[in-house]
């Protein structure tokens, strides 16, 4: 596969939440591709060169550039550095950039829902954008009584996301797929930072937290914010809605 070197960007813009493979530009030195829900972010990618099974990382392939990092850097280069070859997996120019601070970066890895199927996202606010169940209908002041989203985008063929079986709790790390760089990162354990207790991983204490019922959606990598707790390591449940912490990565599978 090959992986976008840094976070897409959006040509003529700072990106919105919209479908537009046209749009996008994978240059570095511009601002990432935020406010964007999943499914966008997905078609987006999808649109983008669809002769070379262009896609949205799936979290399963963000595992595979981590434990590609890991074997060339012995771990090293977990810490961010801006404008620094640092930045990269490898240490040096060839490799991928920014998978550690900056911007979190959403993935194609979901929760099922208890009938087996992927879930929207947390309620008709925050979600998204595929079709599917809400995980707290009534949560965040929503009274639109949704349960699913039904007018959204339908799924795309099941090799473009992982899923992971349903759990109310975010602690459950064996729902893992072996080799996506979540529930191998054991024990696990907590810091405080910044007066905040976090639950990390016992590899380098980035941050780990598992997709669960109300927040099915993974994103890796952490933002800038959350210090030494961010890293190619990190991985975190998150609603699937647009936000401006959040991004995404395309990769090609020719």
């Amino acid at each position: 596969m090959w992986v976008g070197k840094f976070e897409p960007s959006r040509n003529g813009g700072n990106g919105d939440n919209i479908r537009n493979g046209d749009a996008v530009q994978i240059k570095p030195n511009v601002s990432s591709w935020r406010n964007i829900q999943v499914a966008n972010a997905f078609y987006t990618s999808y649109d983008y060169k669809r002769n070379l099974e262009s896609h949205m990382m799936k979290n399963t392939e963000w595992g595979a550039v981590a434990y590609l990092q890991q074997y060339c850097n012995d771990g090293t280069c977990n810490t961010a550095y801006p404008n620094s070859i640092l930045a990269s997996t490898t240490g040096n120019i060839t490799g991928i950039y920014d998978m550690s601070g900056g911007t979190w970066e959403y993935v194609m890895g979901v929760i099922l829902d208890e009938n087996g199927n992927p879930m929207s996202g947390k309620n008709s606010i925050y979600n998204s954008g595929f079709n599917g169940t809400f995980g707290c209908p009534t949560c965040d002041n929503d009274t639109s009584g949704l349960t699913e989203l039904t007018n959204g985008y339908s799924w795309p063929d099941s090799r473009y996301y992982d899923t992971y079986v349903y759990a109310t709790v975010d602690e459950q790390y064996g729902r893992r797929i072996l080799g996506d760089a979540t529930g191998e990162m054991g024990p696990y354990g907590s810091v405080t930072y910044l007066t905040q207790i976090r639950k990390v991983n016992s590899w380098y204490t980035d941050l780990a937290y598992f997709i669960c019922l109300d927040s099915p959606w993974f994103v890796r990598g952490a933002d800038y914010a959350h210090g030494l707790a961010a890293g190619i390591f990190a991985f975190y449940r998150i609603v699937g809605n647009a936000d401006n912490f959040s991004s995404f990565r395309i990769v090609l599978t020719p």
